[in-house]
């Protein structure tokens, strides 16, 4: 009883701290460094779960490419919402079967 409510524990701080699940996105511009014909672009806006600094380069198709930071949005996950649901079922539920039985064997 009590790894399962070790793992409601893990599961709750996994799940309030986007530790599986990402929360924040980041959305980079990109403009290529040497000068290419509108056809063989192919990159405008870069959207990324992963931060990567306010500006990095990259190369894409043999085409270096700046990056540049423009925003960063909090995006509520559903999974994160389930694994904090579910760490809550596996630490309460051992702790209410174990408070069953101990009121059960007092009142005995």
């Amino acid at each position: 009883m009590l790894l399962i409510s070790i793992i409601g524990v893990v599961l709750i701080i996994t799940g309030h701290f986007s530790l599986i699940f990402p929360q924040t996105y980041y959305t980079y511009k990109t403009q290529p460094l040497v000068q290419v014909h509108k056809a063989q672009l192919s990159l405008d806006y870069h959207l990324s779960d992963s931060y990567q600094g306010d500006k990095y380069i990259q190369v894409f198709s043999g085409i270096k490419y700046e990056y540049t930071l423009i925003a960063e949005k909090e995006i509520d996950r559903l999974e994160n919402r389930w694994l904090i649901i579910i760490g809550l079922v596996l630490l309460l539920l051992p702790m209410s079967i174990f408070s069953f039985f101990l009121i059960k064997k007092r009142l005995s």
